[in-house]
């Protein structure tokens, strides 16, 4: 059940990373972080407009913005030792335009890669699977104590769970495992892709950078949900291996 729960805790952090409503701290928890790459040359080969080249190297160059983008907000400051302002989009930054320079529209790039690109569906059905699985597991019953019939004394016992239930928590963690490993995969490909690409479109003027807290709590849950998920179906085949035992032990002595 401790493992479940952790589980759920890291992607609702995940999720609630650079939320408009979020703390200073939560800024850390970013999908992808875009800053003005202030470069000392310029690129200079025959396949750049060098033109082209020149325009964006001087409008980075005199600019300085990061925008860290999560799945349900952008987090955004002006200077390198600012306070970090969150916002559900782009949109809600418009009221601070006046005091952001972002010549190349770094709040518009981050805010299309969260809204387009991204997709917290699969999580979301995780956590309900994951919560699902929880609700059965927390069915199981546990220890209580019983009178032996030939001694009289208390000892302790713990009956099995109900086979049904336990089926339906394996087929519950089974597909929660399948949305966190897809989710993952999504998210770590999607961020990563992105980073390549608005880096080489922009001739190096724009800095990409993976948020490393976002890659541990999203792949973090895949390893506990399939611990759980492994957990339940051992628990499953040994009580379905015993009771075979038992019935072969049964039909022995009916014989004899």
């Amino acid at each position: 059940m401790i493992i479940t729960a952790a589980s759920i805790v890291f992607h609702s952090v995940l999720l609630v990373g650079s939320w408009s409503e979020s703390t200073a701290a939560m800024a850390r928890v970013y999908l992808l972080s875009i800053s003005y790459q202030h470069q000392t040359n310029q690129i200079h080969n025959s396949y750049v407009n060098q033109t082209l080249s020149t325009a964006m190297h001087d409008a980075a160059d005199s600019a300085y913005l990061e925008v860290r983008g999560g799945y349900f907000g952008l987090c955004a400051r002006s200077n390198n030792k600012g306070s970090w302002t969150c916002k559900r989009n782009a949109a809600g930054f418009m009221g601070n335009r006046a005091s952001i320079e972002d010549p190349l529209n770094l709040l518009g790039i981050m805010d299309h890669f969260r809204g387009e690109v991204e997709f917290p569906g699969l999580i979301l059905g995780s956590i309900v699977l994951s919560t699902i699985t929880l609700a059965l597991i927390s069915t199981f019953p546990g220890y209580h104590e019983e009178e032996e019939a030939e001694t009289g004394d208390f000892i302790e016992v713990k009956p099995f769970p109900s086979r049904p239930i336990s089926q339906a928590a394996a087929a519950s963690m089974a597909f929660s495992t399948l949305f966190a490993l897809v989710a993952a995969l999504w998210q770590h490909t999607a961020a990563a892709s992105a980073a390549s690409v608005l880096q080489y479109a922009t001739l190096g003027n724009i800095k990409p950078s993976v948020g490393p807290t976002a890659v541990v709590l999203v792949w973090m849950p895949v390893a506990m949900a399939a611990t759980v998920c492994v957990s339940i179906l051992v628990m499953i085949f040994g009580i379905t291996l015993l009771d075979r035992l038992v019935d072969d032990d049964q039909s022995s002595v009916n014989i004899a």
